[in-house]
């Protein structure tokens, strides 16, 4: 089945021209890898939920992306992002939708 948020990476994907590269699915989210148009790596990640989304999902993404040497990101909710998960994101350059 594809969620909600998977359907907006799609959509993101599409509009932004990004090249997709591998798509993975972790537990219960799921972690797009695309090449930007600059030619950059990005990951895109999808979690599923209507609650709050907090700084350690922040902390897991920026640990993502140090494994892969990649340095942009995006995470994709229909759920809400607390006050310190979106202070935190734009300290790290992550895109919160």
């Amino acid at each position: 089945m594809v969620t909600i948020e998977e359907k907006k990476a799609q959509v993101l994907i599409r509009l932004r021209g990004y090249e997709l590269l591998s798509r993975e699915e972790r537990k219960d989210t799921i972690l797009f890898t695309v090449k930007t148009k600059e030619g950059k790596k990005a990951l895109i990640w999808c979690i599923p939920t209507q609650g709050a989304v907090g700084v350690q999902y922040i902390t897991q993404l920026r640990k993502i992306m140090k494994e892969n040497d990649i340095e942009r990101a995006i995470i994709i909710t229909c759920g809400k992002y607390t006050q310190a998960a979106k202070t935190h994101a734009r300290e790290r350059g992550i895109e919160l939708i």
